[in-house]
């Protein structure tokens, strides 16, 4: 397994690898000062030239900035020698996992529990004008600490999120994972805005309505296109 680095390693007792983030490995851990349970993202510092990666600091920037319960919460950041360490909440699974404990059935309740939720973390990035640009199941995490209630879902991954408004910014067309991203972006767009998160939002929903079935899990731009054209139509000028 691997360690941590000596000095969190005097704060924190490793649990167990979770998974890779945009910019660096994610473990679950025990604070040794509280016995909270924590996610840490830990980001190695290699390289003095590089320094810290560009996505790490947008989303610590961001998400201290960010105080939302369907956002997930940035407790602290811990700089060493070679690596910055991100402590955040833990929750137990994200909802691409969530799918997969459900057998091919999801209640009702469930359902509109989850697309509020989503709904409502991003409403609150809006608002505060972020764009997360990679909304898909793998970045939204679920945690379900009472029993028997809906499970409580928190946007996550902010490594290629940006601030938005006046005036209006070009962004890179390479961002949202491929089958969540809008046929403008799929086409070459760089001038976006909230409607990139929105679109990503709704093959989400249509994702949670069908217990995990992708809506348009295209291979490659072209396929992508295409998937979304058979079910939607070809756009014309009549629709804006």
């Amino acid at each position: 397994m691997e360690t941590f680095s000596e000095e969190m390693s005097n704060n924190y007792e490793m649990l167990g690898k979770i998974g890779e983030g945009t910019y660096g490995t994610v473990f679950k851990a025990k604070s040794k000062e509280n016995g909270q349970i924590v996610a840490l993202k830990i980001v190695k510092l290699d390289d003095e030239d590089e320094g810290v990666p560009s996505s790490a600091l947008r989303e610590i920037c961001l998400l201290r900035e960010l105080r939302h319960g369907n956002v997930v919460r940035l407790n602290d950041v811990i700089h060493t020698d070679k690596t910055l360490n991100l402590v955040f909440e833990f929750c137990d699974l994200d909802l691409r996992k969530f799918f997969d404990t459900l057998n091919g059935h999801i209640d009702e309740k469930i359902i509109r529990s989850l697309m509020q939720q989503l709904l409502a973390g991003l409403s609150y990035c809006h608002a505060h004008n972020v764009l997360h640009r990679d909304l898909k199941p793998q970045n939204l995490l679920i945690s379900n600490n009472i029993k028997d209630s809906p499970p409580q879902l928190k946007l996550a991954d902010f490594g290629l999120a940006r601030p938005f408004g006046i005036p209006v910014r070009c962004y890179s067309a390479e961002v949202v994972t491929l089958w969540y991203r809008p046929p403008d972006v799929l086409f070459g767009a760089k001038l976006y805005n909230t409607s990139i998160d929105i679109w990503s939002a709704g093959c989400i929903f249509a994702e949670i309505a069908n217990c995990g079935k992708p809506l348009f899990p295209g291979a490659d731009v072209d396929d992508q296109l295409k998937r979304i054209f058979k079910l939607l139509g070809t756009p014309n000028e009549a629709v804006q």
